[in-house]
């Protein structure tokens, strides 16, 4: 399990962002304007709320179409896999339906998502990737930082788990 994905109309954005302050979560803010979405991210904590931007994108998002039909609640819980193909296969298996598929990059960081509804479960495949050839330790998208120090020219490769002592 990775984190849980809050859909929250605009309008109440600012006080369920509060009351997470409140019980500790501290957030990023940042907005995904090819999908029209503004993010409330703490990735340490666990919470993502999410909100339709007023732009077209927005407007007519999964998210906006979500909060119309349901109001604000829980949108998705992101589960961290190791490899995206082969959970999809499994949940194609139990005819889950894909909603979306998306590869992002971002300043030092590469994920793919696959969003999908597995009878009433709503569920995001997570998969982070990290842009050094040699991994010794945690990638910053493991210790759930989008932010990454890359070296130029590496090429990507999947993320492993911190070595333990």
């Amino acid at each position: 399990m990775h984190h849980v994905v809050y859909a929250v109309a605009a309008e109440r954005l600012d006080t369920a962002t509060a009351f997470f302050g409140e019980l500790g979560f501290t957030f990023a803010t940042f907005e995904l304007e090819d999908v029209g979405l503004l993010v409330t991210l703490d990735w340490a904590g666990g919470v993502e709320l999410v909100s339709p931007l007023d732009t077209e994108a927005g407007r007519t998002s999964a998210v906006a179409q979500f909060l119309t039909s349901q109001g604000d609640g829980v949108y998705s819980v992101a589960i961290r896999v190791a490899d995206i193909e082969s959970a999809d296969e499994v949940t194609a298996r139990h005819g889950a339906v894909v909603r979306y598929r998306q590869h992002r990059t971002g300043d030092g960081f590469e994920l793919d998502e696959t969003d999908l509804m597995l009878g009433g479960l709503p569920l995001t495949f997570w998969r982070p990737i990290c842009r050094s050839a040699e991994v010794t330790t945690s990638c910053p998208a493991d210790d759930r930082r989008v932010a990454a120090h890359v070296r130029r020219g590496s090429p990507p490769v999947p993320c492993r788990p911190p070595r333990r002592s």
